[in-house]
């Protein structure tokens, strides 16, 4: 019997410390998660302070004990501007999806924002992968 290679998924995980990302995390894991998957949990710390390094380890130790076994988790901490940082590490990884949460702002708060743009919708339309849109619902 020949030995057959696995395939690994390569899984693209926008994070920040918003709660749409926590949600994008959880259907990632209740939802899309397979063995063997390959997670890259990527941030950019926009202000240059490293704040979501103690974040982000603990996200990771959760997603690495309630996903399938086998799965292996890589962080990464981009610097700059946070749609730009995105849009060049997927092209530069080429992840097989890209997962990300919504926050669901209306059209006055979305021209407020940093980004003056939904950024979901930017990562859409710019990262050649598919890419999963989580919407985040306040209870």
């Amino acid at each position: 019997m020949m030995n057959e290679a696995i395939h690994r998924r390569s899984i693209m995980l926008a994070w920040t410390l918003d709660p749409a990302a926590q949600t994008a995390l959880e259907y990632y894991i209740t939802t899309l998660a397979m063995p063997h998957d390959l997670v890259h949990i990527v941030n950019v710390d926009t202000k240059g302070t490293g704040n979501l390094e103690l974040e982000l380890k603990e996200r990771i130790n959760q997603l690495e004990t309630q996903v399938a076994e086998g799965i292996q988790v890589i962080s990464h901490t981009l610097s700059g501007e946070t749609s730009s940082a995105l849009v060049e590490f997927a092209d530069k990884y080429s992840p097989d999806m890209v997962v990300l949460g919504r926050r669901n702002l209306g059209h006055w708060k979305r021209i407020a924002s940093d980004e003056g743009f939904s950024l979901s919708s930017h990562l859409a339309t710019h990262i050649e992968s598919p890419v999963v849109i989580v919407k985040f619902y306040k209870d």
